[in-house]
């Protein structure tokens, strides 16, 4: 068997003299060989209970590893972790004092990971895992100093995520991080109305109503989509033998500034409309989520950190029957703004110009739940022209094409007419 030995120069530059000499020796028992091996790169993670923040330093190129447990029964919480840099040379606002890194299960030698904050905000490094990704497991937080001192407070924050009715809750976002709160009614049956208020209906005591007319459905009419968006009782305006109820959620800002976003099954991943958005000049707000039945699947509410880390307050409650609107894409704006109202048995008046629309609705109650319903227009002036207007009616909403089924295009004896039945 031949062996080699290999010799490297890792001077820069120069030579090295040396001897070399093979000496053999017989049943030594101290002999051992030299073999290639990683380093050896073993840490021993401090444990962080949570919501106990813990007091710590670290010098520059040096890693601090901390590790917190996940059991079953807060597995489906929302976890972020919070490192505040108490003193630095360097200032405590310098964004690049710190590196905080999130591992899952294990921490690799390369210490690579998805979940990472490279640069602080106002002195504060913030990683999260949301409910919607947390699991059963061990994770680990590595801060690496980048300065020659830094002195940190680091804090591991668990957020229920399941909303139980009339039971605050206390919660914090960081700035692009993702928060969920969830409701899942098959899971919820004994919640009950948990003694909230029942809401006052006009129509409380018409029981066994067959399905809700044409009329009935139109709350608005003429050009109308303001009002409530068709939410409300789906049971024949009562709520007498009917599964659906609405959630109310109320959320209460103290600071920093986050976005709202309700989903229905599936977790929302990214923003879109509609949400709602809290920021410096907002105390609070309200999201509704309507007609839920009982055998629905899980309800969430996004939160989407804006800026900086946030503080607010949450709870939800259950109500029956009344009224429920919930949220709209930021871009609709109430289309009966500028437009004229009607009065019914009333004349109104007005113009508009060629291509033009000029705007009307009517505002409908209960009390004409079993009328029919027509509507006039006389062209005055001119009548010569039995196809100078085109009266459109609509129901709920104007769309922005501004078509419907529902229309007069041509006048008799100077009138044009659009009716419809109970």
């Amino acid at each position: 068997i031949k062996y080699y030995i290999g010799v490297r120069n890792t001077r820069n530059g120069g030579c090295a003299v040396y001897d070399v000499r093979p000496t053999v020796h017989l049943n030594d028992p101290d002999c051992s060989a030299l073999r290639q091996s990683a380093p050896r790169r073993e840490v021993v993670p401090e444990v962080l209970t949570v919501n106990v923040p813990l007091n710590d330093a670290t010098h520059q190129g040096e890693y601090k590893v901390y590790e917190i447990s996940i059991n079953h029964a807060h597995s489906s919480d929302n976890m972020l972790i919070e490192v505040e840099v108490t003193q630095s040379k360097a200032g405590i606002d310098t964004p690049e004092l710190l590196e905080v890194r999130l591992y899952e299960g294990l921490v690799p030698l390369e210490y690579e990971t998805e979940f990472f904050a490279l640069n602080g905000i106002g002195g504060i490094w913030s990683v999260s895992i949301s409910a919607h990704d947390l699991k059963e497991t061990n994770y680990y937080i590595a801060v690496l100093g980048k300065a020659e001192l830094a002195r940190y407070r680091i804090t591991a924050l668990l957020i229920a995520s399941k909303f139980k009715m009339n039971h605050k809750l206390h919660a914090e976002v960081c700035e692009g991080q993702w928060l969920y709160f969830t409701y899942t009614p098959s899971l919820n049956k004994t919640d009950g109305n948990d003694g909230h208020r029942r809401l006052a209906h006009a129509n409380e005591g018409l029981h066994g109503r067959p399905e809700m007319s044409e009329f009935q459905r139109v709350h608005r009419s003429i050009l109308s989509s303001a009002g409530t968006d068709g939410h409300g009782d789906d049971c024949g305006h009562t709520t007498h033998g009917c599964n659906a109820f609405h959630i109310s959620i109320h959320i209460w800002r103290y600071s920093g500034s986050f976005f709202l976003q309700p989903t229905d099954g599936n977790a929302p991943i990214k923003l879109v409309p509609p949400f709602k958005y809290l920021g410096e000049q907002d105390t609070d707000a309200v999201i509704n989520l309507c007609n839920v039945d009982a055998s629905a699947s899980t309800h969430f509410l996004g939160v989407l950190g804006s800026s900086g880390c946030a503080l607010f307050d949450i709870v939800a409650h259950k109500y029956v029957g009344g009224n429920c609107s919930e949220p709209r894409n930021f871009a609709e704006v109430d289309a009966t703004e500028g437009a004229q109202e009607l009065a019914l048995g009333h004349y109104s008046y007005g113009s508009c110009t060629p291509g033009g629309y000029t705007d009307m609705y009517l505002d409908l109650t209960d009390d004409h739940a079993d009328d029919n319903l027509i509507f006039e227009v006389k062209q005055l002036g001119d009548a010569s022209d039995p196809t100078a207007f085109t009266v459109f009616l609509y129901e709920q909403h104007i769309p922005e094409n501004r078509q419907s089924e529902r229309r007069s295009e041509r006048a008799s004896k100077g009138t044009y007419s659009v009716a419809m039945s109970r």
